[in-house]
């Protein structure tokens, strides 16, 4: 916490570095992206990296990560960047995605389908690219589960052996008795 707020108050003294906000760097990749500018790209990047230096929280710093991640792979996919620098920042992108499933390998496949949405609005609406990757989702959920009853459908869940068991001590205990 302590590294928090002595960053804070850093960033504060800095001339034309105004402290941000989490929703602050996502409102400016959001517009970076929309309106394919590089420059606010390159801003949003500097400024999801420096807050995920800043993160107290495990959670604030994947959250951020996955933001510079996204917002680099935005950038180098414009027209006026380098293919070496695309490649560039690709990479990094690389980086902080592995770092972040690194930490929290059981969310990492919302993360895939949140990826595929992402990379499915390159060639479609947001909306329409969401719905394809859930209706992929629903489809591959009803093919696991017809497979699952299918399963269960040739699975004796009668207890046999513990019928044959209780039989046994039937006749043992008739014997017994008479």
């Amino acid at each position: 916490m302590a590294r928090i707020c002595c960053l804070l108050a850093a960033l504060t003294l800095l001339p034309g570095r105004p402290v941000l906000s989490w929703p602050d760097i996502i409102s400016r990749i959001e517009r970076g992206a929309a309106a394919s500018d590089e420059a606010a790209l390159r801003t949003a990047i500097d400024d999801a990296r420096a807050f995920a230096d800043a993160a107290g929280l495990d959670r604030d710093r994947h959250l951020a990560l996955l933001g510079s991640a996204y917002a680099a792979n935005r950038l180098a996919g414009l027209q006026g960047v380098e293919p070496a620098e695309s490649s560039a920042l690709l990479q990094r992108a690389e980086k902080d995605l592995r770092e972040v499933i690194k930490a929290d390998p059981r969310s990492a496949e919302a993360r895939v389908l949140l990826a595929a949405v992402y990379a499915l609005t390159m060639i479609m609406a947001m909306w329409s690219a969401a719905l394809l990757v859930s209706a992929a989702v629903a489809i591959i959920a009803v093919v696991l589960v017809n497979l699952a009853r299918s399963g269960l459908k040739r699975v004796s869940v009668k207890p046999d052996r513990l019928i044959a068991s209780l039989q046994e001590n039937v006749r043992w205990a008739k014997k017994q008795t008479s």
